[in-house]
């Protein structure tokens, strides 16, 4: 009698974020990545508002950007900004870790192919930055194209269809006016492509959302130059104290 072939067995995955060490962080699919890390990522508790997915106390959010003459429709946000998901992103950030571009890259298509429906979006631009040693955001763009493996995604890639002439203030650690006026400023800062982006659905990813003041704005810079609609595609949602 022939002797039975043995149980075929994949490696499991060492969980988020221990994605550097992780058998499956070059063989596996966005959607292993983003189901392993969706596990540890932090969300938050309880109700939370529709718009800027911030937890609420109470049927009401108290978040500004929130009115119905906001420059964006809601944020689709993957999770929440602390702990390691934080740790990983400032990392990415601020200590040139860029590996995590394409960790980032694969959760965000992971958590597109779960959440959203591709028919509904045709365009994906990341929130600019002038410096080219610190585009972050447009990092996790190139990287999410190239784990796109189904093609279902249409993210923006170079030349960009929306640029930024030159630095502003970071709005790190302001409060809600000083956010305000320098989101204005950092959307008066880019050039947009109105060939690319007229009549288009677009979601702007960004890497952290606060108040939303900057998807505000350059929400409203978009829907002026012809885009159909706009919405926010947000790796982490900073939570309030």
């Amino acid at each position: 009698m022939a002797r039975a072939a043995p149980p075929l067995s994949t490696p499991e995955p060492l969980g988020f974020p221990n994605c550097r060490l992780c058998p499956l962080r070059e063989a596996g699919s966005a959607a292993v990545c983003y189901e392993c890390a969706a596990k540890t990522l932090p969300q938050h508790k309880g109700p939370r508002c529709g718009v800027c997915a911030q937890s609420m106390e109470g049927d009401r959010c108290g978040n500004r950007v929130c009115r119905s003459d906001r420059g964006f429709g809601i944020a689709h946000v993957v999770a929440v900004h602390k702990d390691n998901l934080r740790t990983a992103n400032l990392r990415y950030k601020n200590d040139g870790r860029k590996g995590w571009a394409t960790i980032f890259g694969r959760i965000l298509v992971g958590y597109l192919e779960e959440h959203l429906d591709p028919a509904t979006v045709d365009l994906i631009v990341p929130n600019p930055s002038a410096d080219p040693f610190r585009q972050h955001n447009e990092r996790v763009i190139d990287a999410a194209r190239h784990e796109d493996f189904y093609g279902w995604w249409n993210f923006d890639e170079q030349p960009w269809a929306i640029t930024k002439r030159h630095e502003t203030d970071r709005s790190a650690a302001r409060n809600l006016s000083e956010k305000t006026r320098l989101a204005r400023l950092h959307a008066e800062a880019i050039d947009v492509d109105d060939a690319i982006v007229r009549g288009k659905r677009i979601l702007v990813y960004d890497d952290v959302f606060t108040t939303g003041s900057q998807l505000d704005q350059v929400g409203r810079l978009l829907l002026a130059h012809g885009a159909k609609s706009v919405d926010g595609l947000v790796l982490a949602r900073a939570p309030w104290s």
